[in-house]
């Protein structure tokens, strides 16, 4: 993928204030399955144009949390307010953009190119009466232009390989000019080479857009080299700071204990379980060519080793 620089600012649909506002506040949110709790007394604060990693063992409720703040479930205590407005009654949802985590599914014979996607975004401003102008063309142009997509503008979407299909998803989210974006596990489905060029769209989208952005990862590697936060959650935020002062501390012992695999920054220090080889408690990094490696007696590869 070639890197563009994007389009004037002046165009930009969103843009850094000079004093930073939460554009998401949650406060003691708990919420159950069944009667089973899967969140439990959370408190975290998102800043305008914050790029936030948040993180988090698998059952640890990271969907259940991005699914409260889109608006599809409702807690069952605490409150959560976005863009300074009760969740309950905040109407604007055009503000927060969208990348789910399964885009493979799409079927290739689905009839709609990438231009008439990305334009969809602009449909939960417009409303139902009206019909797309000037202005709404030139934010779909735009859109295509900041995701680097204008060169498969009339391709059908569902021809399109997943980490394409991510980049148009966002220029949806770019078209509706969403203030915050919020993406579920994005580069599951695809190779590292993609996945590192994923990350620096989104840098550059934060950077010189003012895009805000909550990314839910597996790849701790990749989070800690590109996000400005870190949040880790586990039914309650543990901790949420910058990378450097999550590389302070030893979250992976304990918290992803029973995780057989997981991917490490080469400099967050980490505890292996006792296994072949390794003593239990012995606290090191790896060098950065070699950032993933199993924790368990088994030892089982990595996604990335198989």
């Amino acid at each position: 993928m070639t890197t563009k620089t994007p389009p004037s600012l002046a165009h930009s649909p969103t843009r850094p204030l000079a004093h930073p506002s939460p554009l998401v506040e949650l406060r003691d949110v708990g919420f159950g399955y069944g009667g089973e709790p899967t969140l439990a007394g959370v408190d975290l604060t998102v800043q305008r144009g914050e790029f936030l990693g948040l993180i988090g063992p698998n059952g640890s409720g990271k969907s259940t949390l991005l699914n409260i703040i889109l608006g599809l479930l409702r807690p069952t205590s605490g409150n959560v307010r976005l863009f300074g407005q009760d969740a309950a009654r905040f109407s604007e949802r055009w503000r927060i953009g969208y990348v789910p985590q399964r885009l493979s599914t799409f079927d290739a014979q689905f009839p709609a190119t990438v231009t008439e996607v990305v334009g969809m975004g602009r449909f939960a401003r417009l409303g139902p009466l009206r019909r797309p102008g000037a202005t709404d063309r030139a934010a779909v142009e735009r859109a295509l232009e900041w995701a680097d997509m204008t060169a498969f503008r009339d391709r059908r979407i569902g021809r399109l390989s997943v980490g394409q299909q991510q980049r148009a998803f966002i220029a949806r989210a770019l078209a509706s000019e969403s203030e915050l974006l919020i993406l579920d596990e994005p580069t599951a489905a695809v190779d590292a080479a993609t996945q590192e060029e994923f990350y620096h769209l989104l840098e550059r989208l934060n950077r010189e857009v003012g895009l805000t952005i909550i990314l839910v990862e597996h790849d701790l590697a990749m989070v800690a080299a590109h996000v400005a936060a870190i949040a880790l959650l586990n039914r309650r935020i543990v901790f949420h700071g910058t990378p450097q002062e999550y590389a302070a501390r030893d979250f992976l012992h304990g918290i992803y204990s029973e995780q057989t695999t997981c991917a490490v920054h080469p400099e967050i220090p980490h505890v292996h379980a006792a296994h072949e080889g390794v003593v239990a408690g012995i606290t090191h990094t790896h060098p950065p060519h070699n950032i993933r490696h199993t924790h368990g007696a088994d030892e089982r590869p990595t996604r990335g080793e198989q």
